[in-house]
Parts: structure tokens; sequence; C-alpha cells
């Protein structure tokens, strides 16, 4: 009910109490069939009308602001899903990640100032001392470390800022996500810092996620050459089936993309096959799009954009083992 609606209905209250408003002393009319009343009859009738006056507008008012508060508890119920909005969303999130997602670990996580310090550390370092001390350097070496460092502003821009995801704990690995955004000429990017801990507890970021790295390069890749590759893509179930992929009932298809190409991919595992329960399970939860970090190779007769899935070797960007589960 709208709170016009209340009070028309208030007001229509009113109108049926009973008595005309009080405009001062007037006279009775005498209809034919009528007896003029005694003073002493109009004093009581007066009052007991009165007395039903006011009681009849007590009790509108107080039902109308009943109903009034009623409508009131009812709309913000209705409306506090919405005012929350995300926040009620990140709540669930960082509930059901300090439950179900986080691991147990004997190290404690960076605060958002100290993570986010350490991948300033990282990327500023033009010391070779250092680079094995701020990263896990993976397959690269520290001179090419120092080296993707350096030409950061011609590659991706000038850094503009840091953004903190806090847990972003993967395939039973203690991970701390912080975005990093550049911005060249007109157009933004950003890069994924990915902070693990080593052995003795010390958070370091991980260059070949930060980077991406593919083997062989992209570029090498898609001119076709390599049988087989390591990639570093985000991966999304697909339906596109031909060549030597035709039967669907034989290969499950998913997209493979990469913001360092516009090319799209095409990624197949047998069904059945350990490769293909393995991807299927990225999805179980509904998720539509999942970073992964697998091993690919080309199959005879294939489309130059066409790979069999030969492992997934990460369900993230990071390939290491284990350190700081406990």
């Amino acid at each position: 009910m709208k709170p016009r609606d209340i009070q028309r209905g208030i007001a229509s209250r009113h109108d049926r109490s009973g008595g005309a408003p009080d405009i001062g002393r007037v006279s009775r009319v005498r209809g034919p069939d009528m007896l003029e009343a005694s003073g002493q009859y109009r004093r009581r009738s007066s009052g007991v009308s009165s007395e039903r006056k006011k009681l009849v507008m007590i009790w509108s008012v107080g039902l109308g602001v009943v109903a009034f508060a009623v409508m009131v508890v009812a709309c913000f119920l209705w409306l506090r899903p919405m005012l929350q909005g995300d926040h009620s969303v990140a709540s669930l999130q960082t509930e059901e990640s300090d439950e179900t997602v986080r691991i147990a670990s004997k190290f404690p996580s960076p605060t958002r100032e100290e993570a986010i310090r350490l991948v300033k550390d990282a990327l500023a370092n033009r010391d070779p001392a250092r680079i094995e001390i701020l990263f896990r350097i993976g397959t690269s070496t520290p001179q090419e470390i120092m080296d993707y460092c350096a030409g950061a502003p011609e590659r991706d821009g000038t850094l503009e800022s840091y953004d903190w995801l806090s847990s972003l704990d993967s395939d039973g690995l203690l991970i701390e996500g912080v975005v990093v955004n550049y911005k060249k000429t007109e157009k933004s990017s950003q890069r994924l810092a990915l902070l693990t801990p080593d052995a003795d507890g010390r958070w370091r970021l991980d260059f070949d996620a930060f980077s991406r790295k593919v083997t062989p390069t992209w570029s090498e890749l898609l001119a076709g050459g390599g049988d087989h590759a390591l990639v570093r893509v985000a991966a999304s179930p697909d339906v596109y089936y031909n060549g030597p992929f035709r039967d669907e009932s034989e290969w499950a298809c998913y997209s493979m993309r990469s913001p360092d190409t516009e090319e799209l991919l095409r990624g197949y595992c047998r069904v059945g096959s350990a490769e293909a329960e393995a991807m299927k399970k990225l999805f179980c939860d509904g998720a539509t799009s999942a970073r992964v970090t697998l091993e690919i190779s080309r199959v005879k007769d294939g489309e130059s954009r066409q790979f069999e899935i030969s492992s997934l070797l990460a369900k993230d960007w990071i390939v290491v083992e284990k350190p700081g589960k406990g």
C-alpha cells in the first residue's frame, strides 16, 4: 500500500467519523417532524459526538502509523540486498575463502601494505644480487628478469597503481594477489602479481606468472613453430568441432585466450582422459573461465590454432612445488 493511499484512507475515515466541523454557535434548523431539543440534550449529544470523534481519530491515526511503519520495514527489507550490492557478495566470498579455500599454513599472509610493498620492491629492483630474494625465478634467469623489468615502460607503459586482491589460493598453493595497472598513451593494461612463500616462509613474486611466460613465444607459436608448447591462458568451455576434432563425442573443446595476443586458440581433450577430467573440474562450480598453465601439442591435419591439451600443469599460472603447506 502506498503512503498516499494510506493518507486517503485516513482522510476518508475522518469524513465518516460523524459531526460537522466546529464553526461556532449555530442554531439548529427544525424540520417539520422534529421537536426542538433542549439545551441540556444538545450539550450531552455534542459531548458524546466529540468523544466518539476523538476515539475514531486516535484509532485512525494509530492504524495509519502502524500501516506506514509496516510499509517502511517491508520496503527496507526489499531494498536491503540492492543497497548492500557487491558488499554482501564480497563478504560471502571472504567467508567462503576463509572456510573452504584458504589453505592451512604455518606462514602468515602479508597484509595489504606488505603485499604491495613486496611487488613494488621486486619491480623496481635493478640489483642482480637481489633477484632471487624478491622473485621466484622459475624457468627464467636473473638477467632475463632484469631485462624484463627494465623494459616495462616501453612494453606496458607507465605504472599507475596497485590493487590488492588478498588470498587467491589455488591448486594447493598459498597465493596472494596484487593487480599492477599500467597506462600507455590511451590504452590501459594490467598484470597479475602472484606472491607465494618459499620453504622458509619468505613471500616472493612469481616471475613466470607475472610475465605470462610461454614457450615458445607467441609470435613463434602462431607462426607455426614448434609442435609442443607451454602456455599460460584463460580457458573457457567451447563448442568448435572440425577436422581431426570433428567428433564431439570423442573430444571436449576449450577456447584459450591470452592478453598477449589477439588470436583465439582452441584446445581439445579426449573424452574420458585424465586431462579431460581435470579440465572439467575447473568449471564444475559454474565458473566460465579459469587461468591455467597447459602443455599443448599440434595434431596432424588440425588448423593452425587448434591443439590437443597434453597436460594441465597448474590450475593457475604458477608452476612450482607446494611449500608452506601444513
